[in-house]
């Protein structure tokens, strides 16, 4: 598989791979982003208005996100009369979800964000960032539908002082003059932390802002 057009070229902080067992094979370093680029056929868009649809009747008005296990989304898509492509998207998303679980060792959960976006605490996902978490194979995401995660070079990272000494998170600011990449739909990939066992810089990032009439994002979280 050819390196996406939409990474950065010579860039040793981003290594494709060809498969799901790649993904997790890869080992960090230099890499902070080990990336399965792909597609997937299916309706995930109107996928995500029916599992909305489907959890109002069940528990009222929604947040702004959503985190499902996969008992919890298979249980949702049961409940709403799809459409083919709706239902292939569905499987897609399941069969995702049953895979990565004894790869990464860890329970996947879909997060679903509503049109409205991030709100409060959460809103902090806008600005560049760096994860923060424990486990040695990072995290493991895969955005099923546009609008999908940003990123920058860590060359192109300034650290911001936010002035909040008692903010936990570590924010970035864009360097002048350079670029944002954005990764694809369907694609997945596994995100050095901001502390990792192979001391490698950590995956720089953002959330993109979504259309506020858009449809829900649907995203495959795992650590």
């Amino acid at each position: 598989m050819e390196r996406p057009e939409y990474i950065p070229t010579d860039y040793n902080r981003i290594q494709v791979v060809h498969s799901l067992s790649d993904l997790f094979n890869a080992h960090f370093n230099p890499a902070n982003l080990i990336l399965f680029p792909r597609e997937l056929e299916g309706d995930f868009d109107g996928l995500s208005r029916s599992l909305v649809k489907a959890w109002r009747r069940v528990s009222g008005t929604p947040k702004d996100v959503h985190l499902f296990d996969a008992g919890t989304v298979e249980t949702l898509g049961g409940m709403e009369d799809l459409s083919p492509v709706q239902e292939l998207a569905l499987e897609h998303i399941l069969r995702d979800m049953y895979e990565v679980r004894p790869l990464a060792n860890v329970k996947p959960q879909l997060r679903v964000v509503m049109p409205g976006g991030y709100e409060g605490v959460s809103a902090t996902a806008y600005r560049f960032h760096a994860d923060r978490g424990r486990r040695s194979s990072g995290r493991v995401l895969s955005c099923y539908n546009d609008p999908v995660t940003e990123g920058i070079r860590n060359e192109d990272a300034i650290e911001f002082d936010s002035g909040d000494r008692l903010e936990r998170e570590i924010f970035f600011n864009l360097a002048p003059g350079a670029a944002v990449f954005q990764l694809h739909k369907s694609d997945i990939w596994r995100q050095a932390y901001l502390v990792n066992d192979e001391n490698v810089p950590p995956f720089i990032h953002r959330a993109p802002l979504a259309e506020p009439d858009g449809p829900p994002r649907l995203i495959l979280t795992a650590g």
